[in-house]
């Protein structure tokens, strides 16, 4: 199974060519049940994996949202009654204080390599030393070997400037590590430094992130890219790989694009999967995800989550309310029952928390839940969700 973007080594599955809605079968949507329990710590912007052996890891940031850690804890798979308990937390950053909050798309993001390293990016706060641009750095970080504790946290921005939105982090358990981000161009261009000329930047390692190779550009000239919102990223099994971001072609055209490179090509396509005219940033994130022959992705658009596959005839459905102001959304396929389960915030904006809202989704709408709700994001928040070992559905907000 795969957790919140393609980000663990068994399950994956190409992304191009498949029909989600073809796949999923006739079931009860509703046989599920959804979890919600509230991030360890009273943390903020927590993201997800599991490992092949059912063990959750979780990282989340804590204390001032200006200059916040990262902590990372785990819990082990327990069936029947009951969740088992977190592990101490153990702190990601080496600096103090080196990740930022604000916003709600800027915090940790987390993938898993060989031999169970864990990989971490994030934006830095103005607690570190800014690059030579001026720019907040962009911030890595691996598990060490032992499995106790991390490594001394690294920047990986290179030249690039006017980091922004959050970053992703990818790996296939073979040795490749993705850093995606976006950002302004090393050189300012002629018509300026505008969303318009922004562009998505990647940095691959070979060697399980000991090193990276030097930042390069993936997206096509003219897409523009919306400045703070986050973007997810995923590798499959045979090399291919693909970066969801939400676009800013002339300064207001902010539809969600696919960048797509086939299997040991870093040669990337780009296929809108929306539209959305808007003269300005939303401050929105977006997730993939694939698992047991589906391909998905969730995002948001004009204020409500979509879902939609990654093939080229695919549909899109909106899965949340009008009026609602959803955001920020995660999925969680369900292997052998063919329905998911899709999880966001409502009400959340700048210094304001909001709503945890969440359904289970079947194979057409008819066989979707109603939309569920609790009250009690915090300011900065967002969700995490996975399946437990008993088959139900754990959300953290």
């Amino acid at each position: 199974m795969i957790q919140n973007g393609l980000r663990t080594k068994a399950g994956i599955v190409s992304l191009i060519g498949l029909l989600w809605a073809v796949v999923l079968p006739s079931v009860d949507a509703l046989a599920v049940d959804v979890r919600p329990e509230r991030v360890p710590e009273g943390g903020l912007q927590p993201d997800v994996l599991v490992d092949a052996q059912g063990r959750v890891r979780l990282i989340y940031l804590s204390g001032d949202p200006k200059a916040a850690d990262i902590h990372c804890v785990s819990r082990e798979p327990k069936r029947g009654a009951g969740r088992g308990e977190w592990s101490r937390p153990q702190t990601v950053n080496s600096e103090a204080g080196s990740a930022v909050a604000l916003g709600s798309v800027r915090g940790p993001r987390l993938a898993l390599g060989g031999s169970g390293i864990l990989h971490v990016v994030w934006n830095g706060s103005s607690k570190v030393p800014a690059t030579a641009s001026g720019s907040a750095p962009l911030l890595y970080s691996r598990s060490k070997s032992s499995g106790q504790g991390f490594e001394p946290q690294r920047a990986l921005g290179g030249k690039t400037r006017h980091l922004d939105g959050g970053a992703a982090v990818a790996a296939d358990g073979k040795g490749t590590v993705w850093v995606v981000w976006h950002a302004a161009l090393p050189t300012p261009p002629a018509g300026g430094d505008d969303e318009a000329h922004r562009a998505v930047f990647l940095s691959v390692s070979r060697d399980e992130g000991r090193t990276f190779d030097a930042p390069r550009r993936i997206d096509p000239p003219g897409m523009g890219v919306c400045a703070c919102c986050g973007l997810d990223a995923g590798i499959g099994p045979d090399g291919s790989g693909w970066v969801f971001v939400r676009g800013a072609a002339g300064k207001s055209q902010r539809g969600m694009q696919l960048l797509s490179a086939g299997a040991g090509s870093l040669d990337f396509q780009r296929r809108a999967l929306d539209s959305w005219d808007l003269n300005q940033c939303p401050m929105s994130t977006a997730r993939l995800s694939g698992s047991g022959g589906r391909s998905l992705a969730v995002w948001m658009s004009e204020g409500r989550i979509r879902l939609g596959g990654m093939g080229v005839t695919d549909s899109v459905r909106a899965l949340s309310e009008s009026g609602r102001k959803a955001n920020h959304p995660v999925v969680v396929p369900l292997e052998g029952s063919g329905s998911l389960v899709v999880a966001w915030t409502e009400g959340t904006a700048w210094q304001r928390g909001g709503d945890l809202a969440w359904r289970t989704v079947g194979a057409d709408a008819s066989q979707d839940s109603p939309v569920q709700r609790l009250p009690g994001v915090p300011v900065w928040g967002s969700v995490a969700a996975w399946r437990e070992a008993d088959g139900n559905v754990t959300v953290v907000y």
